[in-house]
């Protein structure tokens, strides 16, 4: 077997759910590795999003990964193989996951360091199986099993093999606990653990013209109600020794936002955030081939760029993760396209990318690539298929 270093999905199956009657998908290369993007193409309502639904409904509660763009699961996510509705059959996905040993070793270390935080609330330390050859197999369904008892599992329940394996999705949230509560002798262990991230379709809500406060939040990504615009506020802040500081190397992020967005987007670049510009007073500032500009008169596709970057970069950088993005190329120019599709596998280290597109373009790239899984036909329309 070919050594992985991080967690990722080498194979997925999924029955029943929503667009999807049946459909297996293979993350894997010729040689057996894990391709660092696949993407998934298909005209719309072929069930692209359908793929990325399930692997959220399947892998949100084991991971705790708030993710407000994809709905609980309910009864609209079991596919109606019978048009009038009368013969529902229960939605399933099956996911082979393998874990790296580095990112294990740190999930270790993150259960012994909140182990008094569980404590503290009544619960026994995590103590998870070996994983044989690093290999978690999962299996989510709804409506969930009933257990003998008569009572209906969470919506969020996964049956495992090894028992007790799916502990090790875990990790991600209490890497962001321990990190909050400061009980991690090593605070970059929760860089080291990956997540699960979603890009939904709507990212415009995200982009904030204005600042908005963040409240608390268990949720391993800590974005909670975090806008763009506050986001890179706090990696000014970080850039200039203002705030809390940490020694985890955040006085460089900023710098290594700047430098993405200037690969994605040359001759544009991010000039950082300003609170006092003598013409545009506080606000993130972009510019291109020296006439500078605020976030504000910034193009929508510059928007949509700054939000990829921010996310992977505050309040966490984003490694070892699983990156779900439902079709990138909206609001972006081709040659966008290109760029964003050629800067993914460097945003962060050792990310699995998920894309579904319907964009030629990014059929194309990703063609070239060996990335490529066509769901059907771009030009044509698949009977009976909702998104």
């Amino acid at each position: 077997m070919i050594e992985c270093t991080s967690m990722h999905i080498r194979h997925l199956t999924i029955s029943g759910f929503r667009a999807i009657k049946s459909g297996s998908f293979d993350f894997t290369d010729g040689l057996g590795k894990i391709r660092p993007v696949t993407v998934l193409a298909a005209q719309n309502g072929a069930g692209k999003t359908s793929v990325l639904y399930a692997i959220v409904q399947s892998l949100r509660g084991a991971m705790g990964a708030r993710i407000p763009d994809v709905p609980e699961p309910s009864e609209d996510d079991v596919h109606r193989s019978d048009p009038t509705g009368r013969r529902p059959v229960s939605a399933q996905v099956d996911l082979d996951i393998t874990f790296g040993r580095d990112e294990m070793a740190a999930i270790s270390r993150v259960f012994r360091d909140t182990a008094e935080l569980r404590l503290q609330n009544g619960k026994q330390p995590i103590q998870p199986p070996d994983l044989v050859d690093n290999c978690l197999a999962a299996h989510w369904q709804y409506p969930p099993r009933v257990r003998k008892d008569g009572v209906s599992e969470p919506s969020w329940y996964l049956s495992d093999e090894p028992s007790g394996g799916a502990f090790w999705l875990a990790g991600a949230k209490y890497a962001w606990r321990g990190f909050k509560a400061r009980s991690l002798k090593d605070p970059r262990d929760v860089y080291r653990v990956g997540m699960l991230r979603f890009f939904a379709q709507n990212r415009d809500k995200r982009w904030g013209l204005s600042k908005t406060s963040a409240g608390t939040t268990d949720d391993p990504t800590g974005m909670n109600e975090f806008t763009v615009m506050e986001s890179l506020r706090r990696l000014g802040e970080f850039a200039h020794g203002q705030g809390t500081q940490r020694d985890d190397g955040r006085s460089t992020w900023e710098a290594t936002l700047q430098e993405r967005f200037s690969r994605i987007c040359a001759p544009k670049e991010y000039k950082g955030y300003w609170l006092d510009h003598p013409r545009y007073g506080e606000t993130p500032l972009l510019a291109e081939n020296g006439r500078e500009y605020p976030f504000r008169s910034a193009a929508s596709g510059e928007h949509v760029i700054l939000d990829y970057l921010v996310q992977f970069a505050f309040p966490r950088p984003v490694n070892n993760s699983l990156i779900l993005i439902d079709e990138p190329e909206l609001h972006l120019h081709p040659y966008w396209i290109r760029q964003l599709y050629d800067a993914l596998p460097l945003m962060g280290e050792n990310n699995q990318f998920i894309l579904t597109t319907h964009s030629p373009e990014l059929r194309q790239l990703a063609a070239e690539d060996n990335a490529l899984q066509d769901l059907g036909s771009l030009e044509s329309q698949p009977e009976g298929a909702h998104a």
